[in-house]
């Protein structure tokens, strides 16, 4: 990876003052256009079938991310935030594609993207079926890689199953976290190598 975060030459989007809260207009995130192609979630238990007893922990003391995942009640849509270190990001690709990959240098590096979150973020709707997620866009610097997407749920998200296993392959003592907003109502997550997926409950009324 680069050492640097690259130029803003106007190509790419202008980073929100806040993922979650910044301004909305429809399905656009605070100027990151919708991507066009839907992607169904896949299983999480196959990619952490390939964690090896060895693996050991590098490149920085923290190994935990966190998503923030605000309910939009007009497009009926999960809008979701997930940061994640940029070092170990690049490790997880570099391991799925087995080749090299620079997520500032490499050709297609949106779609390497699209695809490990299709593995490792996991939405299974109440009626058992799975969800879909919808790429909005990414931004990367030295400190910090940012994905955003959007999660369809027609019958909102309460009661719906999450799965997080982003970053188990590569240590076991990893844990990430959804921070749910829902109005005014607010639940969290955290996922484990013990605790691989959890349902988000009811929340108590306004």
């Amino acid at each position: 990876m680069n050492s640097g975060s690259p130029p803003n030459d106007g190509s790419q989007a202008a980073t929100p003052a806040h993922p979650i809260n910044g301004p909305r207009t429809g399905t656009s995130w605070a100027g990151i256009q919708l991507g066009a192609t839907p992607v169904i979630f896949a299983l999480c238990c196959g990619l952490l079938a390939g964690l090896l007893p060895g693996t050991t922990a590098t490149a920085h003391p923290s190994h935990s991310s966190i998503a923030e995942a605000d309910w939009n009640a007009v497009t009926g849509r999960l809008e979701v935030a997930l940061q994640l270190n940029p070092v170990d990001l690049e490790r997880a690709l570099r391991r799925v594609a087995k080749r090299p990959l620079d997520l500032d240098k490499s050709a297609g590096i949106e779609r390497h993207l699209r695809d490990y979150l299709a593995m490792s973020f996991v939405v299974r709707q109440a009626n058992g079926k799975p969800a879909q997620h919808v790429w909005v866009g990414h931004e990367i610097n030295l400190k910090n890689a940012w994905l955003y997407f959007e999660v369809p749920l027609p019958a909102g998200p309460e009661n719906t199953t999450f799965a997080a296993g982003y970053f188990l392959e590569l240590q076991p003592d990893q844990t990430n976290t959804i921070h749910f907003r829902v109005g005014r109502r607010r639940r969290s997550l955290t996922f484990s190598i013990d605790q691989l997926e959890a349902v988000l409950p009811a929340l108590p009324g306004e």
